[in-house]
């Protein structure tokens, strides 16, 4: 298994829309600059592995898993900081839907040193199915 991590430094940001007109969505532009910060780290990253001899693929299926590690107590929407992966698109996968498994994880706060660890690793279609398999009960199996 092909895997790679690598860490935001700073508070992470929920992603955010501002506005939208029609058809037109309109990002703030704090979650705009965030996300371009997912994509260089995901950059640095990759360069990171190259150096170690490692290729990455793009064209596999990846688990994610993130841990948000926010500098306080207060309360943030998890699945909005997950969205700013569509910044590694184009570097760690060609497009985020060969994201077969999510992971978003909170941690305790840490004043000190705030932020997001990313965790990627490029998983086989038998890795997903044993992963997947104790959520696969039959409705009404009594398997919860």
């Amino acid at each position: 298994m092909t895997a790679l991590s690598f860490s935001i430094p700073g508070q992470p940001v929920p992603y955010q829309r501002v506005a939208s007109s029609g058809r037109q969505r309109f990002t703030a532009p704090r979650s705009r600059a965030y996300m371009r910060s997912v994509g260089l780290h995901a950059v640095q990253a990759v360069a990171r592995a190259k150096r170690a001899g490692i290729t990455w693929p793009t064209d596999a299926r990846y688990a994610v898993t993130l841990v948000v590690v926010n500098g306080d107590r207060r309360a943030r929407d998890l699945d909005n900081v997950a969205k700013n992966l569509d910044g590694a698109t184009g570097v760690l996968w060609a497009d985020d839907s060969q994201i077969w498994c999510l992971r978003v994880i909170r941690a305790e706060p840490d004043k000190a040193r705030p932020r997001l660890v990313v965790h990627v690793a490029a998983v086989s279609a038998d890795w997903l199915a044993l992963t997947a398999q104790p959520f696969l009960a039959p409705v009404g199996s009594g398997v919860v």
